[in-house]
């Protein structure tokens, strides 16, 4: 019986000892940066002037905490900043530091990749039309990986993203207005023509009337005529029966001539008016006139007091759009920043949460085989399935979060809708800040566009204050016309000019001054004016939300430079705590809910370990956006 007992626990040893193994491996294999990753930090003197060596400053920050011997193990040199490996487990075999060099090259990524589905840079541009989305599924669905450095993304971004795009046309289009204004200081020439075609109704209702009149002539001289000539032949007939030898009846006849040529003159202007009326009849149209007019006028503001005014506003109004240009590309490298730390964290994450359940699914068979060779219980069991399921489900978070953070700076970079980036950094310190708190508050107020853009905006509003009192100026103008006109008529009477060709000019001087438009000049003065006091509290309120900015940052760094070392003490801690909980264990000296909460423990400290070097990283980026994006060679 004792033979089997003592066999069965040589077997669980054994066991034990390959959970341990895995351990140790895999909670290095998470920490790139703890496995001789280096990162060269060139310091340049800030604003010209010496300051403290890196190891002196940061050394400073951790010695009121730590004793020499406990952060040792951090080599921190002027210019390069350096995290030695922490050694793995203490365990009694050598295969550990084995496995965990075999594993050391494959750190810088989070996870294997097959190398048909990486993608050079060549292929990260997006569609150059922003209006052409995917319209099918496959369009969208993720066929490539990424590894993107954090330079190549924020030169990506620089290169991709719709906001400075966005930023970019709107300098564009304040570039235009401000060259729009500026062609008010030339004069203005301006060549008209026209061509018109002209059948007049007057004309028309002219010729209908005349129309009317010739009929009613023609009417009445057809009926005059008959009588007229009937007349005639009763005079001549009287005139035959007359003799002429007899003297009485001389004066008859004479009376009788007089009626004859009376008659005979009527007749004939009866007839002519006949056919007068018949010829007007004929002739009498409404023809139309056709004429080519051109005119070359020449304009030009001698004073114009909204000229200047306007050229000024159009002036300032592109300085704050190049401002926000500016703004936009130093914010979009915080954010570009942030989110690949985030991607870096959600990335390691997932490398720890995986470690810790292959982890604990090793100690989940060991304890199986304990239970089976009775020196484990149930309830040992149970609580070793349930941390399991625990870190199964922690595992489901991280790699959502992972997907996420992905997803995010896919979208900040612009990708093409198959691909996904990936972080091909390792986790390490990114830099240090050699700058003091007041030199870096000053740094800001100097440096910080948001300042200038408020200034700008103050100029931008005396410029439309001048432009609203401009429309009750008075305005003095030159001018100068030259006009041809050419003629053609259809009219083919030759009383009438059938066409000609002539021209003329004119050139002069005008004055137009506006003394009263219903107080809407005023008004517009008095929003100007409201403008730049706002202007001048913004300027007030961004230099407040900036020294806070700094701070906020400046506060965090020693801070996280601080957990860094502890997080990194407490990672060595819990580890030799898991080592000896198991061997406690071995030995029935403790219960196995002591491994798992020291499992636990072994977890939290890698995760603060992560989280302390990202939120150093983080507000390392985040003071230098502070201070207009000056960089560790800059300060």
């Amino acid at each position: 019986m004792l033979r089997q007992i003592f066999f069965n626990s040589l077997i669980v040893s054994i066991g034990m000892l390959g959970v341990e193994i895995v351990t140790a491996k895999t909670a290095k294999a998470n920490f790139p940066v703890l496995s001789k990753v280096k990162k060269e930090v060139e310091i340049a003197p800030a604003l010209k002037k010496p300051r403290a060596s890196a190891k002196g400053k940061l050394s400073s920050a951790i010695e009121s905490h730590f004793p020499e011997s406990d952060y040792s193990q951090l080599n921190i040199s002027p210019r390069v900043t350096q995290i030695e490996e922490i050694s793995p487990l203490p365990t009694q075999s050598d295969e550990i530091d084995e496995m965990t060099t075999e594993e050391s090259s494959s750190d810088m990524t989070p996870t294997d990749i097959p190398a048909e589905n990486l993608k050079t840079p060549v292929e990260l541009n997006p569609n150059p039309d922003p209006l052409i989305l995917p319209t099918k599924p496959e369009e969208v669905e993720i066929k490539n990986i990424v590894p993107l450095t954090l330079e190549e993304s924020v030169l990506l971004a620089k290169a991709n993203n719709r906001q400075l795009e966005i930023a970019k046309l709107q300098v564009e289009r304040s570039s235009a207005n401000l060259a729009q204004a500026r062609a008010a200081l030339f004069p203005s020439l301006n060549l008209q023509g026209r061509a018109t075609r002209l059948l007049d109704a007057n004309g028309e209702l002219a010729v209908e009337a005349s129309r009317r009149s010739a009929r009613a002539e023609r009417s009445s001289s057809e009926a005059s005529i008959p009588m007229l000539q009937n007349r005639l032949a009763t005079i001549q007939q009287q005139l035959a029966q007359i003799d002429q030898t007899d003297p009485t009846q001389t004066l008859p006849a004479v009376n009788l001539l007089i009626q004859q040529a009376q008659v005979q003159q009527s007749l004939e202007s009866v007839q002519n008016s006949l056919q007068s009326a018949q010829t007007q009849l004929g002739d009498l149209r409404n023809y139309a006139n056709t004429s080519v007019n051109g005119t070359l006028s020449l304009n030009y503001a001698i004073f114009s007091p909204s000229r200047q005014a306007n050229i000024r506003f159009a002036k300032e109004q592109l300085r704050v759009s190049e401002l926000e240009f500016e703004r936009i590309e130093e914010q979009l490298r915080l954010d570009v920043a942030l989110a690949y730390y985030n991607l870096q964290q959600a990335d390691m994450s997932v490398r720890i949460d995986e470690t810790d359940v292959q982890a604990r699914s090793k100690r989940l068979e060991g304890i199986e085989l304990q239970l089976e060779a009775a020196l484990a219980t149930r309830l040992d069991l149970l609580n070793a399935q349930v941390e399991l399921d625990n870190s199964f489900q922690s595992l489901r978070n991280s790699k959502a979060q992972q997907q996420t953070a992905q997803r995010n700076i896919a979208r900040i970079l612009s990708l093409p809708p198959s691909i996904t980036p990936i972080a091909a950094d390792p986790v390490e310190i990114a830099g240090e800040w050699n700058l003091s708190l007041e030199k870096s508050i000053i740094l800001g107020f100097k440096n910080r566009v948001e300042l200038e853009q408020q200034l700008a905006q103050r100029e931008s509003s005396k410029a439309e204050r001048r432009l609203a009192f401009a429309a009750i100026r008075p305005q003095v103008s030159l001018f100068a016309n030259y006009n041809v006109l050419r003629l053609y008529s259809d009219d083919p009477s030759d009383f009438v000019a059938r066409g000609g060709f002539d021209d003329g000019y004119s050139f002069g001087i005008s004055f137009n001054w506006t003394f009263f438009d219903g107080g809407a000049a005023r008004a517009g003065a008095k929003r100007a004016e409201a403008d730049l006091a706002i202007a001048e509290q913004q300027y007030a309120d961004n230099a407040n939300q900036i020294r806070f900015e700094v701070e906020q940052a400046y506060f965090q760094l020693p801070a996280q430079l601080e957990n860094v070392q502890s997080a990194n003490l407490a990672l060595e801690r819990a580890k030799e705590a898991v080592r000896a909980a198991q061997l406690r264990f071995q030995a029935t000296v403790n219960t196995q809910t002591e491994v798992l909460d020291a499992q636990t423990r072994l977890v939290q400290a890698q995760n603060n370990l992560l989280n302390a070097i990202l939120n150093y990283n983080r507000a390392l980026v985040q003071i230098q956006r502070a201070v207009s994006n000056v960089s560790d060679q800059d300060s």
